[in-house]
């Protein structure tokens, strides 16, 4: 029982019963309803016919019914351990006792107003949209690798054709340097065939000569 009104999920009122604690004082239950409440490892659990008691300053909770309803309570080594019902070995609270010998249980609520087919159901969705962002994810990853080897290809063959251009371009060099190279030489041969001609002259002036002299000693 709870005098914690915003902790229940849903609420029926008015239900009045009156519940004797254990110290005689008598409390009167206005409402029974369920408690979402989250364990030990943070998954959601509902807790069924909660009392809703005005005033109470102390959630209190009672082994008997819990054992009623399929719990296992454990109380050994100072501590006393909720475990769900079976088949599910599930581990609902850890509670160490204090110097007065009582069992402060501390739970934490789950998302109020929702039964726990609905914070499945929740889960469920968050779930889901977590593996679609995943999904998602992946093809953005997938996609970018896919663009990357594009890209490194596109640059490999950019590279292959700066190579030839490089290559093509040193070829054109030389073949310019080649009509250079000719008028070098035709130019030369310019300057040499003067000095060509005013030797073969000389020669023929020789032989001439000699041709005169031998025709003076005949």
């Amino acid at each position: 029982m709870t005098g914690n009104k915003y902790l229940f999920s849903s609420l029926e009122e008015p239900v009045q019963i009156d519940v004797t604690l254990g110290n005689n004082n008598k409390v009167t239950v206005l409402g029974k309803g369920m408690v979402n409440i989250l364990t030990k490892k943070g998954e959601p659990k509902f807790m069924p016919d909660v009392y809703y008691v005005v005033g109470l300053k102390q959630n209190l909770m009672n082994i008997g019914q819990l054992i009623q309803k399929g719990y296992r309570v454990y109380m050994e080594n100072n501590e006393c351990v909720i475990l769900d019902k079976l088949p599910s070995n599930m581990l609902i609270a850890k509670v160490q006792m204090t110097t007065n010998c009582m069992f402060p249980l501390k739970i934490r609520p789950a998302m109020k107003g929702k039964t726990a087919q609905a914070i499945h159901e929740t889960h469920t969705v968050n779930s889901g949209e977590a593996f679609k962002v995943a999904d998602t994810k992946s093809a953005i990853a997938k996609t970018s690798t896919e663009k990357f080897k594009t890209a490194t290809k596109m640059f490999k063959t950019a590279t292959k054709r700066f190579k030839t251009a490089t290559e093509m371009f040193k070829i054109a060099t030389e073949i310019s340097r080649i009509p250079t190279e000719m008028s070098k030489t035709a130019t030369e041969m310019a300057r040499i065939a003067p000095k060509r001609k005013m030797i073969f002259c000389r020669f023929l002036r020789i032989c001439s000569f000699r041709r005169s002299s031998y025709s003076l000693q005949l």
